[in-house]
């Protein structure tokens, strides 16, 4: 739970965030994923989601609409 990181991680989905000087947090939530291959098969894949929204080729695709949108708005006024 510090910096811009946590604005990322949607705790107990795609990761989990814990107090940093509490050891028996994290413990806690490294055992869950120990013990659970499920869970890690989940936020594994869901952090995979999250990641791919900042690929370059999203973030060409999300310009060239924003871009496309523009023009069109240009066109119509």
């Amino acid at each position: 739970n510090s910096g811009g990181v946590v604005e990322n991680i949607e705790n107990g989905k795609n990761g989990f965030i814990y107090t940093p000087q509490d050891s028996e947090d994290f413990t806690q939530k490294l055992k869950q994923l120990v013990e659970s291959f499920d869970l890690r098969q989940a936020m594994g894949a869901n952090g995979r989601k999250q990641v791919e929204q900042y690929s370059w080729d999203t973030t060409v695709q999300n310009l060239v609409e924003i871009w496309q949108q523009q023009i069109r708005d240009r066109h119509v006024d």
